[in-house]
């Protein structure tokens, strides 16, 4: 969710916001109400019925896939049991409500966008915020899902770094 909340906070506070570089998110949860409300009701009803330690193995089993992926499935798991189910309802169900509107048209500072072609957003709702936006760019990191930054580490890193150098020099 942090994307989101970068995305608010630039637009909202822009004094307070250099650059961003946001992982598989843009600045809205735009989808059908029939797409948000099996997105939520699927982990609702895991949560519900299953608990936060089956919730974390299905997760995992999506984000990490790959044989290659065993010690990413298991750290995830490990840490992902940590949350408070409550918690993680609560923050899902604000998540899939939440829109920034048309504000985010305010973002002033420049923009990373870095997306995968098999995460929760398309790579048409990503492009279509990008030509949005005033000063955006898209980054498209192959081989990764909706968690780039530990799937994909070196390429996502290589990325940032990169950005950093170019708007904060």
């Amino acid at each position: 969710m942090g994307g989101v909340i970068a995305f608010d906070l630039a637009a909202t506070q822009p004094s307070l916001v250099k650059s961003l570089l946001i992982s598989n998110t843009g600045p809205e949860f735009k989808t059908s109400l029939l797409e948000a409300m099996v997105f939520y009701w699927e982990r609702e009803f895991c949560l519900s019925h299953f608990g936060i330690d089956v919730l974390s193995k299905v997760l995992a089993s999506r984000l990490f896939p790959e044989i290659s992926q065993k010690k990413l499935r298991e750290e995830f798991i490990e840490n992902w049991v940590k949350n408070d189910s409550e918690a993680y309802r609560k923050s899902f169900l604000g998540l899939t409500q939440w829109e920034l509107k048309r504000k985010y048209l305010d973002v002033l500072c420049p923009v990373c966008m870095v997306g995968t072609l098999e995460d929760y957003t398309t790579l048409q709702e990503k492009k279509r915020f990008m030509f949005k936006l005033r000063n955006a760019s898209l980054h498209i990191i192959q081989n990764s899902r909706h968690i780039t930054p530990l799937d994909q580490p070196e390429m996502f890193n290589q990325l940032m770094l990169q950005f950093l150098k170019e708007n904060h020099s």
